[in-house]
């Protein structure tokens, strides 16, 4: 189209829409090269053509910066500031504000965390002196809270938490008037299910509550981020705890609850590989008796992808290894093997034992 204008055909002058929407194609492009390319286009669009680019423009630009590493926080602010002097056209607004949160939250910098909190609280300080564009959103709000979750320590998750505190606290007295939503509870579920501390698992499992609350209906995932979570910490309470949990859906979703998630066979898994871990011919019962559990759901017709699988059954053979039963957990070994066997030949099993170990 330049080319054609350059050579006459005056019906055909790319504008404003036109650099916009190649600029949207390059930002959402997934290419390395994307935010290169969208600055060429930018350059070609004030330099050549000589058309002046509005809010839109800006804002792709800036949103092809993400994930183009540390310094796409230097040019990120650059833009910004750039479209801070210019007039009303060009006058940055929420969407600006929050692409720009998700550039820097996913860049990699050292001062991410306080950059976007300052970035925010900018956001709040202009629409408070008239500026109704500038009023931060659930997009804002979770752009800041993923930026959080690539944090780690204490630090991060005091942030974290503090952030889901003020989001619900009106803007008069600090907060931002924001209710979580899902994407919310998912980010901070599983930012603290990776701390790897009781503490912090305990307050994902509040969280699930707090989604409740909110008529917001959790997911199998959530659920699982707090297994498996329980499952790597290896704290004396983690086998106990994670058991309570898996029971509770059960008798939840079977009760009709609303909000009910039943398990599936990741979070049985999770589970016996949790109790596994532990010593003793009570644990080992344990154990076997969560697998048979797993059979009777299955064929209940109630519950789906709850079948145990090899990955149960070997976490079985653990706990009875480590039993300290000798006698007794070669008899049991040898029977579950047996069990399998015959689970695999009538297709109720994806693969042989003998094939798994």
């Amino acid at each position: 189209m330049e080319q054609m204008y350059k050579e006459g055909d005056t019906l055909i002058k790319p504008d404003c829409y036109t650099y916009n929407a190649v600029l949207n194609a390059w930002s959402k492009s997934g290419e390395i090269d994307a935010a290169e390319r969208a600055e060429i286009i930018l350059d070609r669009m004030l330099k050549d053509a000589k058309i002046e680019p509005d809010v839109f423009t800006y804002t792709t630009v800036i949103a092809s910066l993400k994930g183009s590493g540390r310094n796409s926080v230097k040019r990120s602010l650059e833009l910004l500031s750039t479209m801070q002097k210019g007039g009303m056209l060009v006058r940055p607004n929420r969407y600006t504000f929050t692409t720009l949160i998700n550039v820097i939250g996913k860049s990699g910098d050292s001062n991410a965390e306080n950059l976007c909190l300052m970035m925010i609280e900018y956001m709040k300080e202009l629409y408070l002196g008239g500026d109704q564009n500038s009023r931060p959103n659930i997009l804002t709000a979770n752009g800041i809270l993923g930026c959080l979750a690539r944090g780690r320590g204490l630090n991060s998750a005091l942030e974290m938490d503090r952030m889901l505190k003020r989001m619900r606290q009106p803007i008069e007295k600090g907060g931002f008037n924001i209710r979580p939503d899902s994407i919310s509870y998912n980010i901070a579920i599983q930012f603290f299910c990776r701390q790897n501390s009781m503490e912090s698992i305990l307050r994902a499992l509040g969280l699930l509550e707090e989604m409740k609350k909110d008529h917001i209906q959790p997911g199998l995932n959530q659920y699982n981020y707090i297994i498996i979570a329980l499952n790597k910490l290896h704290h004396e309470d983690s086998a106990k705890l994670a058991n309570s949990i898996v029971q509770k859906m059960i008798t939840s979703y079977e009760a009709g609850e609303k909000y009910a998630v039943p398990p599936d066979s990741v979070t049985f898994n999770a589970l016996i590989n949790t109790i596994s871990r532990g010593k003793g011919l009570e644990t080992a019962k344990l154990a076997e008796k969560l697998i048979t559990q797993m059979h009777h759901l299955h064929h209940s017709n109630s519950y789906e992808n709850v079948k145990p699988n090899v990955r149960s059954f070997a976490a079985v053979l653990q706990a009875w290894a480590r039993s300290g039963q000798t006698k007794t957990a070669a008899y049991r070994a040898e029977e579950i093997i047996h069990r399998m066997e015959e689970l695999y030949e009538v297709g109720e099993l994806e693969l042989p034992p003998d094939v798994y170990w």
